[in-house]
């Protein structure tokens, strides 16, 4: 499976998900391989199925695999979280994990300048994966870039940051899923309602919209545009709430 070094979107890798090794596959026949912006989401289906970060020695990676699973993998850890259903849509195979990213403080409480601690646990409080990382770096290259990429944010620099936003979204996908087949609770059982329509009806917010059995189709819909078809499929859409600039919570 072909991933990228997330902070870089180049440094392209081959990982084995079965090993867990790797090689290195930086060029296409002489010519460099493009890494656009999709969510993982998106990258259900694409050539780029994830990427990657190094930190403190270790690695990490979250990315699709061949088998239709979205893994997040360490050294020494691998955990299937989500997989494509046969109707297109996701299914969430760890819906008790839990992710907390914050910034840093020493034992007396004092703040750790510019570190952050990411934090994955089980259901049963059992920590999974565990890191203290140099957060400020990626608000650096952030903050100093130059290059005009609409829409980007810090989620494009910094893997963990990344990830907690990307399981906020396919959380929502799966859950809106399982409203699809005729589940009558409307809520995705972590407080918040989920907000959908079907082929045809007024959207009733201005948003963001995504296809539950057709993942890699995400549109804009003003407050009462009728939700289209998919090439002449009905489906289902889910609103997406708009998510706060992610570096809003990170020390600097």
């Amino acid at each position: 499976m072909l991933i990228y070094r997330h902070h870089t979107c180049v440094d392209i890798i081959d990982l084995d998900d079965r090993t867990g090794r790797w090689t290195p596959v930086d060029r296409n026949g002489g010519r460099p391989i493009i890494v656009g912006q999709q969510s993982m989401a998106q990258r259900a289906w694409s050539r780029i199925g994830g990427s990657y970060a190094v930190e403190n020695d270790r690695r990490f990676y979250f990315f699709w695999n061949e088998d239709g699973e979205l893994v997040l993998r360490t050294d020494d850890l691998r955990l299937a979280l989500f997989r494509r259903a046969p109707d297109g849509g996701l299914l969430e195979l760890r819906p008790q994990l839990s992710v907390d990213l914050r910034p840093a403080h020493y034992g007396d409480g004092r703040a750790m300048p510019g570190m952050s601690t990411f934090t994955v646990s089980d259901g049963d409080g059992t920590t999974l994966v565990e890191l203290l990382y140099d957060s400020a770096r990626y608000i650096r290259y952030y903050l100093g870039n130059f290059t005009f990429v609409p829409d980007e944010d810090l989620r494009d620099w910094d893997f963990f940051v990344a990830f907690e936003s990307e399981l906020v979204e396919l959380r929502i996908l799966a859950d809106a899923r399982i409203v699809a087949e005729g589940a009558h609770a409307r809520d995705t059982g972590r407080g918040k309602a989920l907000l959908t329509l079907r082929t045809g009806q007024a959207a009733p917010l201005s948003g963001s919209w995504v296809a539950v059995h057709h993942l890699a189709w995400r549109i804009w819909l003003e407050q009462g545009d009728s939700a289209p078809d998919i090439e002449g499929v009905s489906d289902m859409w889910v609103w997406l709430p708009p998510s706060s600039p992610a570096h809003d919570n990170q020390d600097r």
